[in-house]
């Protein structure tokens, strides 16, 4: 069984300053989001414009690598899986990021998150990942939009970390 989540936010930049964030900057995710206490570039180039193929990151669940499946600066889009660190309830973890311009300020950020799920795990636990997904895409979006709108990560990022 699979469950995904879509969550968009709007943000007040173009389209290049949220990429550059999102897409050129992918292996930096903890520097905006809660969900990550570190994270670092790894893996060989496979893109153009980017110099890695994977992020290494640190969780509140221990170390997890996300590869990159495909990267399109062009059309302000990524896709990657989860290799190492996958949550013990799921067979595969996967992620599609993309950007749409509304104008030249204003940019939709789009980010669906999928999980497959293994058989042994009974209908009222999928519910609960499925509302668990839910409310960190949310917040994920939130922190986006937040670190990108003023270049500071919002108080869910300090509180956690501690500073």
């Amino acid at each position: 069984m699979s469950t995904s989540v879509k969550t968009t936010v709007e943000i007040e930049k173009n389209i290049a300053e949220v990429w550059d964030v999102i897409g050129n900057q992918f292996g930096h995710v903890h520097l905006w989001s809660s969900n990550f206490l570190e994270s670092k570039p790894g893996g060989a180039q496979k893109f153009p414009g980017l110099d890695y193929s994977n992020r290494i990151t640190t969780t509140e669940r221990g170390k997890t690598i996300q590869e990159l499946d495909t990267f399109d600066s062009a059309n302000h889009s990524l896709s990657y899986h989860i290799t190492t660190g996958l949550p013990e309830v799921a067979k595969n973890a996967t992620a599609v990021w993309s950007l749409d311009e509304i104008d030249q300020n204003k940019t939709v950020a789009t980010f669906n998150f999928s999980m497959e799920v293994k058989d042994f795990v009974p209908a009222e636990m999928i519910t609960k990942i499925q509302m668990g997904l839910t409310k960190s895409a949310i917040e994920f979006g939130k922190e986006l939009k937040a670190y990108v709108e003023t270049g500071k990560s919002i108080a869910t990022k300090y509180i956690i970390l501690g500073n």
